[in-house]
């Protein structure tokens, strides 16, 4: 720790040394706040991020200098602070990761589906590819909810990447179904008509 430095959030105008954030499932901005005694160099950097998806984002936005940087893919941050101006310069920007579903393919089979939804505003572009390694599906700027239909069962790859820097593959199963079989008994009857008899 430095003495000559403190780092807080602040939610309307209450500052904060703890702030704990309700399940991320819509992107949220907290605003930091920086003291520090004297002017010069400092670095931010995150050791560690718990209870987020891996592809949750975690962006420190620069007010002053009007950058972005992931926090996940970039292990610091560095900037000259000068104290009269820069309290309010940073601001943490959270996105929730980006969420797979699949249904089964029923027993007509090649008939499963992949669903991928995204809320934030972040696009992704991502690349759906089957165990063979062919491309079955692709998007680029995909914000929202997207269904991949006319799965074989099995084991697909998602790669996903975004304008932060984030690539992450992620492998999702169409459960196989079961084909239908059956079996046909017929029997014949006989009808003559000129006895009148069955």
């Amino acid at each position: 720790g430095n003495d000559q430095l403190s780092l807080y959030s602040r939610l309307e105008n209450d500052d904060y040394a703890i702030q704990a954030l309700a399940d991320l499932t819509e992107d949220k901005v907290v605003q930091l706040g920086v003291d520090a005694a004297v002017t010069g160099n400092q670095t931010f950097s995150l050791k560690q991020i718990e209870g987020l998806d891996i592809s949750a984002q975690v962006i420190l936005e620069d007010t002053k200098l009007g950058t972005f940087t992931n926090l996940r893919t970039s292990e610091s941050y560095s900037y000259v602070f000068t104290p009269e101006v820069d309290k309010f310069r940073f601001r943490l920007h959270f996105k929730p990761g980006v969420t797979f579903t699949t249904s089964t393919e029923s027993c007509v089979q090649n008939d499963g589906e992949l669903m991928i939804q995204s809320p934030s505003a972040t696009t992704w572009s991502y690349v759906v590819q089957n165990a063979q390694g062919v491309q079955v599906a692709s998007a680029e700027n995909f914000s929202g909810n997207a269904t991949i239909s006319n799965l074989d069962g099995g084991i697909y790859t998602v790669l996903l990447s975004n304008a932060f820097g984030t690539h992450i593959n992620q492998a999702v199963e169409v459960a196989q179904g079961a084909p239908v079989s059956a079996s046909i008994t017929a029997s014949a009857t006989v009808v003559d008509l000129n006895q009148g008899a069955v």
